[in-house]
């Protein structure tokens, strides 16, 4: 649910997103050795402070919060410049989009011609290396000759600061935790569309403290 597609990336949003083993096989070393596969959002390692392990128990756990905010998220196409409605399902205690915010910045439609992936599920065969992942959101740009010219991958990430840690060293905790997950997206999004790596951004959208961080 909640996938744009168009002309520049493919049409669907599961099997048709994959560079498949037939398209990309041709000089693929398989019969060489394994293929390794590859799932970067799950190698990036959050560590926990014991006091934020074992304080009083939340009202909704972490997981099931995430879960709830990334759907609901994942949900929004654009936002009007100068109306932003609370979106459906997410809570103004959680991310208020009344506030102005980097983050909310980022889901304001750019100006000129775009193009929006959402919940974009991809794989990729590069090598010995099958990478598998979903894009949360990636805007493309669109020149004159209508291909796109560049691109920006925003990932969002629910993980709140630690005890006592503050704003800017939660935000470049997350930017260390994740540079490899953002690099593979960059990689596997050069793959899949005509866009040069040099001009495709690779931006996280923290719920925490309602920021952009590059990455």
């Amino acid at each position: 649910a909640g996938r744009s597609a168009g002309a520049h990336g493919p049409a669907d949003g599961g099997a048709a997103s994959r560079e498949t083993a037939a398209g990309s096989r041709s000089g693929c070393p398989a019969e060489a050795g394994l293929i390794r596969r590859r799932t970067p959002s799950r190698e990036s390692s959050v560590s926990h402070a014991a006091a934020d392990l074992f304080g009083a128990l939340p009202r909704k756990s972490a997981t099931e919060r995430g879960r709830s905010l990334h759907e609901a998220l994942a949900a929004v196409e654009w936002l009007g410049e100068g109306d932003f409605t609370q979106p459906a399902g997410i809570d103004r205690e959680e991310l208020d989009f009344g506030e102005p915010s980097p983050f909310r910045d980022a889901l304001v439609r750019p100006a000129g011609a775009a193009e929006l992936w959402r919940e974009r599920a991809f794989e990729t065969l590069d090598g010995d290396e099958w990478t598998t992942g979903v894009f949360d959101r990636v805007v493309f740009r669109i020149g004159g000759g209508g291909e796109p010219q560049s691109a920006e991958i925003f990932d969002f990430k629910t993980n709140r600061p630690r005890s006592g840690e503050t704003p800017q060293a939660f935000e470049r905790r997350m930017a260390r935790t994740y540079a490899g997950q953002m690099q593979a997206y960059r990689r596997a999004l050069c793959r899949l569309s005509a866009v040069p790596p040099a001009a495709v951004r690779t931006t996280l959208l923290l719920a925490a403290t309602r920021s952009a961080v590059p990455v």
